[in-house]
């Protein structure tokens, strides 16, 4: 974060990407960019529209952060396009019991998803 007495500048980096804002004067922004090429090699991609696998959506309202791509490209993956939707997969008050005698069941595909949460 850098800090002057007019505004504030806000650097977010992970690994070799950076977002940069400012609450109030964008050619701060311009400017530190400017800056930071006469010393890296680097591409400017204007507003923020994809990042760390979240979508930003701008309007008057505000920001809007969404993971409705990672989501799609997670049902696409697990073959569940077209997957019955449901509000809970399960009632709230179900006793669970162990089955005797069936096989045990493979983790790994559960795991795999719950991790990509």
């Amino acid at each position: 974060m850098l800090q002057s007495s007019t505004s504030v500048l806000y650097q977010l980096v992970y690994v070799d990407d950076i977002i940069i804002t400012t609450g109030s004067f964008a050619i701060h922004v311009t400017t530190f960019i400017s800056n930071l090429a006469q010393q890296f090699s680097l591409k400017d991609l204007g507003n923020l529209a994809y990042f760390l696998g979240i979508e930003t959506h701008y309007n008057s309202n505000g920001l809007f952060l969404s993971q409705r791509k990672h989501v799609k490209d997670l049902l696409h993956q697990l073959n569940m396009v077209d997957a019955k939707v449901v509000s809970t997969p399960l009632t709230t008050i179900e006793i669970l019991k162990l089955s005797i005698g069936s096989p045990p069941v493979d983790a790994t595909l559960y795991h795999q998803v719950v991790g990509s949460l």
